[in-house]
Protein backbone atom coordinates (compact mmCIF):
# COMPACT_ATOMS: atom_id res chain seq x y z
CA UNK A 1 0.00 0.00 0.00
CA UNK A 2 2.67 2.45 0.84
CA UNK A 3 4.32 1.89 -2.76
CA UNK A 4 1.09 2.37 -3.92
CA UNK A 5 0.65 5.64 -2.66
CA UNK A 6 4.18 6.51 -3.05
CA UNK A 7 3.65 5.83 -7.11
CA UNK A 8 0.38 7.91 -6.94
CA UNK A 9 2.15 10.84 -5.44
CA UNK A 10 5.07 11.10 -7.90
CA UNK A 11 2.34 10.74 -10.65
CA UNK A 12 0.44 13.35 -8.75
CA UNK A 13 3.59 15.48 -9.04
CA UNK A 14 4.38 14.62 -12.54
CA UNK A 15 0.97 15.77 -13.83
CA UNK A 16 1.20 19.07 -11.91
CA UNK A 17 4.88 19.75 -13.43
CA UNK A 18 3.32 18.89 -16.65
CA UNK A 19 -0.04 20.74 -15.95
CA UNK A 20 2.39 24.19 -15.51
CA UNK A 21 4.55 23.71 -18.59
CA UNK A 22 1.40 23.59 -21.00
CA UNK A 23 0.15 27.06 -21.55
CA UNK A 24 -2.12 28.74 -23.35
CA UNK A 25 -1.91 31.27 -26.41
CA UNK A 26 -3.90 33.98 -27.44
CA UNK A 27 -4.23 35.75 -30.48
CA UNK A 28 -6.26 37.67 -33.03
CA UNK A 29 -6.66 37.76 -37.06
CA UNK A 30 -4.02 40.32 -37.65
CA UNK A 31 -2.01 40.28 -41.16
CA UNK A 32 0.55 40.40 -41.47
CA UNK A 33 1.51 39.15 -37.61
CA UNK A 34 -0.60 36.65 -36.96
CA UNK A 35 -3.72 34.72 -38.71
CA UNK A 36 -4.78 31.42 -40.13
CA UNK A 37 -3.95 29.98 -42.87
CA UNK A 38 -4.25 25.99 -43.74
CA UNK A 39 -5.68 25.71 -40.04
CA UNK A 40 -2.25 26.45 -38.47
CA UNK A 41 -1.90 30.25 -36.78
CA UNK A 42 1.25 31.82 -39.00
CA UNK A 43 2.67 35.10 -39.08
CA UNK A 44 5.80 37.22 -38.58
CA UNK A 45 4.97 37.46 -34.61
CA UNK A 46 3.69 34.19 -34.29
CA UNK A 47 6.90 32.98 -35.48
CA UNK A 48 9.06 34.57 -33.19
CA UNK A 49 6.32 33.48 -30.44
CA UNK A 50 6.55 29.79 -31.11
CA UNK A 51 10.71 29.79 -30.99
CA UNK A 52 10.32 31.31 -27.79
CA UNK A 53 8.36 28.66 -26.19
CA UNK A 54 10.18 25.66 -28.07
CA UNK A 55 13.61 27.56 -26.44
CA UNK A 56 11.46 27.34 -23.47
CA UNK A 57 10.69 23.56 -23.84
CA UNK A 58 6.80 24.70 -23.16
CA UNK A 59 3.71 23.46 -24.32
CA UNK A 60 1.17 25.68 -26.24
CA UNK A 61 -2.54 25.67 -27.02
CA UNK A 62 -2.75 28.41 -29.71
CA UNK A 63 -5.94 30.06 -30.14
CA UNK A 64 -7.28 32.64 -32.51
CA UNK A 65 -10.01 34.85 -31.10
CA UNK A 66 -11.81 38.57 -31.77
CA UNK A 67 -9.21 40.74 -29.73
CA UNK A 68 -11.92 41.56 -26.96
CA UNK A 69 -12.48 37.99 -26.31
CA UNK A 70 -8.20 37.06 -26.32
CA UNK A 71 -7.50 40.29 -23.86
CA UNK A 72 -10.52 39.04 -21.90
CA UNK A 73 -8.85 35.92 -21.35
CA UNK A 74 -5.03 37.22 -20.93
CA UNK A 75 -6.50 39.28 -18.24
CA UNK A 76 -8.82 36.32 -16.76
CA UNK A 77 -6.47 32.97 -17.07
CA UNK A 78 -3.71 31.97 -15.50
CA UNK A 79 -0.54 30.81 -17.47
CA UNK A 80 -1.95 32.78 -20.33
CA UNK A 81 0.41 34.11 -23.40
CA UNK A 82 -1.46 36.68 -25.13
CA UNK A 83 0.17 38.87 -28.32
CA UNK A 84 0.67 40.85 -30.59
CA UNK A 85 0.17 43.50 -27.74
CA UNK A 86 0.90 47.17 -27.95
CA UNK A 87 2.48 48.07 -24.47
CA UNK A 88 0.94 51.32 -22.63
CA UNK A 89 1.10 52.72 -19.73
CA UNK A 90 -2.57 51.47 -19.25
CA UNK A 91 -1.78 47.98 -19.62
CA UNK A 92 1.25 47.77 -17.63
CA UNK A 93 0.58 46.42 -15.00
CA UNK A 94 -2.06 44.11 -16.22
CA UNK A 95 0.73 41.67 -17.45
CA UNK A 96 4.16 40.54 -17.18
CA UNK A 97 5.80 41.54 -20.45
CA UNK A 98 7.92 38.62 -21.96
CA UNK A 99 9.89 40.76 -25.02
CA UNK A 100 9.47 43.13 -28.15
CA UNK A 101 8.17 41.14 -31.23
CA UNK A 102 9.17 44.18 -33.52
CA UNK A 103 11.71 47.52 -33.27
CA UNK A 104 9.94 49.63 -35.38
CA UNK A 105 7.33 51.73 -34.25
CA UNK A 106 3.74 50.51 -35.77
CA UNK A 107 2.17 54.17 -36.66
CA UNK A 108 -1.59 54.29 -36.69
CA UNK A 109 -3.44 56.86 -38.88
CA UNK A 110 -7.10 57.54 -39.43
CA UNK A 111 -8.43 56.49 -43.00
CA UNK A 112 -11.07 57.81 -44.72
CA UNK A 113 -12.24 57.03 -48.08
CA UNK A 114 -10.29 58.66 -50.88
CA UNK A 115 -12.94 59.85 -52.82
CA UNK A 116 -15.19 61.36 -50.17
CA UNK A 117 -13.50 64.91 -49.69
CA UNK A 118 -16.02 66.25 -47.33
CA UNK A 119 -14.21 64.85 -44.37
CA UNK A 120 -10.91 66.96 -43.44
CA UNK A 121 -9.12 65.81 -40.19
CA UNK A 122 -5.48 67.17 -38.91
CA UNK A 123 -6.01 67.06 -35.54
CA UNK A 124 -7.61 64.41 -32.49
CA UNK A 125 -10.25 67.06 -31.76
CA UNK A 126 -11.36 67.84 -35.42
CA UNK A 127 -11.97 63.84 -35.56
CA UNK A 128 -14.55 63.15 -33.03
CA UNK A 129 -17.14 64.71 -35.28
CA UNK A 130 -17.09 61.83 -37.14
CA UNK A 131 -17.81 58.24 -36.66
CA UNK A 132 -14.99 55.99 -36.47
CA UNK A 133 -14.41 52.21 -36.82
CA UNK A 134 -12.40 50.26 -34.07
CA UNK A 135 -11.43 46.77 -33.37
CA UNK A 136 -13.88 46.17 -30.34
CA UNK A 137 -10.99 46.54 -26.71
CA UNK A 138 -7.68 46.91 -28.74
CA UNK A 139 -5.35 49.95 -27.86
CA UNK A 140 -7.03 52.13 -30.73
CA UNK A 141 -10.59 51.44 -28.92
CA UNK A 142 -9.00 52.27 -25.45
CA UNK A 143 -6.82 55.28 -26.04
CA UNK A 144 -10.21 56.52 -28.39
CA UNK A 145 -12.72 56.27 -25.24
CA UNK A 146 -10.03 57.87 -22.80
CA UNK A 147 -9.57 60.67 -25.43
CA UNK A 148 -13.54 61.15 -24.73
CA UNK A 149 -14.32 60.10 -28.55
CA UNK A 150 -18.31 58.84 -28.22
CA UNK A 151 -19.26 58.22 -32.00
CA UNK A 152 -17.19 55.21 -32.13
CA UNK A 153 -18.28 51.63 -33.92
CA UNK A 154 -16.48 49.00 -32.16
CA UNK A 155 -16.29 45.54 -34.28
CA UNK A 156 -14.40 41.75 -33.58
CA UNK A 157 -12.33 42.40 -36.63
CA UNK A 158 -10.72 45.08 -38.19
CA UNK A 159 -11.36 43.87 -42.05
CA UNK A 160 -15.39 44.37 -40.78
CA UNK A 161 -14.03 48.02 -40.16
CA UNK A 162 -12.77 48.52 -43.76
CA UNK A 163 -15.81 46.88 -45.21
CA UNK A 164 -17.91 49.62 -43.30
CA UNK A 165 -15.72 52.32 -44.57
CA UNK A 166 -16.70 50.91 -48.04
CA UNK A 167 -20.21 51.26 -47.46
CA UNK A 168 -20.43 54.53 -46.39
CA UNK A 169 -21.77 53.31 -43.04
CA UNK A 170 -19.04 55.09 -41.22
CA UNK A 171 -16.32 58.12 -42.08
CA UNK A 172 -13.42 56.91 -40.31
CA UNK A 173 -10.99 53.78 -39.28
CA UNK A 174 -8.34 53.47 -37.05
CA UNK A 175 -5.17 51.23 -38.14
CA UNK A 176 -1.77 50.68 -39.78
CA UNK A 177 -0.59 50.84 -43.01
CA UNK A 178 0.81 47.16 -43.20
CA UNK A 179 -2.71 45.80 -41.31
CA UNK A 180 -4.78 47.80 -43.61
CA UNK A 181 -2.70 46.59 -46.91
CA UNK A 182 -2.93 43.37 -45.81
CA UNK A 183 -7.34 44.12 -45.29
CA UNK A 184 -7.48 45.27 -48.58
CA UNK A 185 -5.65 42.15 -50.33
CA UNK A 186 -7.76 39.87 -48.24
CA UNK A 187 -10.82 41.95 -49.16
CA UNK A 188 -9.68 41.89 -52.71
CA UNK A 189 -9.81 45.68 -52.75
CA UNK A 190 -7.22 48.51 -54.05
CA UNK A 191 -5.83 50.33 -51.36
CA UNK A 192 -5.88 52.93 -53.47
CA UNK A 193 -9.31 53.46 -52.62
CA UNK A 194 -8.54 54.63 -48.95
CA UNK A 195 -6.29 56.93 -47.68
CA UNK A 196 -4.57 58.64 -44.85
CA UNK A 197 -6.04 61.50 -43.13
CA UNK A 198 -4.14 62.06 -39.85
CA UNK A 199 -2.02 60.21 -37.65
CA UNK A 200 -3.18 59.01 -34.11
CA UNK A 201 -0.41 56.88 -32.19
CA UNK A 202 2.55 55.29 -33.04
CA UNK A 203 3.42 52.01 -30.94
CA UNK A 204 5.23 48.61 -30.66
CA UNK A 205 4.37 44.77 -30.41
CA UNK A 206 4.70 42.40 -27.57
CA UNK A 207 3.86 39.06 -26.18
CA UNK A 208 2.76 39.32 -22.96
CA UNK A 209 1.80 36.75 -19.86
CA UNK A 210 -1.30 37.03 -17.83
CA UNK A 211 -0.78 38.83 -14.20
CA UNK A 212 -1.78 35.72 -12.46
CA UNK A 213 0.85 33.80 -14.35
CA UNK A 214 3.60 32.44 -11.85
CA UNK A 215 7.23 34.68 -11.69
CA UNK A 216 8.50 30.79 -11.98
CA UNK A 217 6.98 30.44 -15.72
CA UNK A 218 7.17 34.26 -16.91
CA UNK A 219 10.99 34.17 -16.26
CA UNK A 220 11.70 30.96 -17.93
CA UNK A 221 10.30 32.78 -20.69
CA UNK A 222 12.17 35.82 -20.47
CA UNK A 223 15.49 34.10 -19.91
CA UNK A 224 14.45 31.65 -23.36
CA UNK A 225 13.70 35.26 -24.91
CA UNK A 226 17.23 36.92 -24.21
CA UNK A 227 18.74 33.54 -24.71
CA UNK A 228 17.52 34.00 -28.64
CA UNK A 229 18.10 37.10 -28.83
CA UNK A 230 21.37 36.66 -27.42
CA UNK A 231 22.49 33.76 -29.96
CA UNK A 232 20.88 36.06 -33.22
CA UNK A 233 18.04 33.71 -33.63
CA UNK A 234 15.70 37.04 -32.55
CA UNK A 235 16.40 40.25 -33.74
CA UNK A 236 17.54 42.51 -30.79
CA UNK A 237 15.04 44.71 -31.04
CA UNK A 238 15.81 46.87 -28.26
CA UNK A 239 18.97 47.72 -29.18
CA UNK A 240 17.82 48.60 -33.05
CA UNK A 241 15.11 51.30 -31.34
CA UNK A 242 17.87 52.56 -28.96
CA UNK A 243 20.12 53.47 -31.77
CA UNK A 244 17.52 54.78 -33.72
CA UNK A 245 16.69 56.62 -30.61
Amino acid sequence: MKSLALTLSLLGANASLFAHDLIQVVTEDLRPFNYLENGEIVGSSTALVRKVLQEAKVEAKFQLHPWARSYAMAQRDENTLIYTINRTPAREAKFKWIGLLGAEENDTFFFKLAANNQIQVQTLEQAKQYSIGVSLHDVNHEILKSEGFNRIHAVSQFNQSVQMLLRDRIDLIVGSYPVLLEACNHLNISIDEIEAVTSFRASRPYMAMSKSTSEKMANRLKASYQKLVSMGEIPDFEAQITAVE
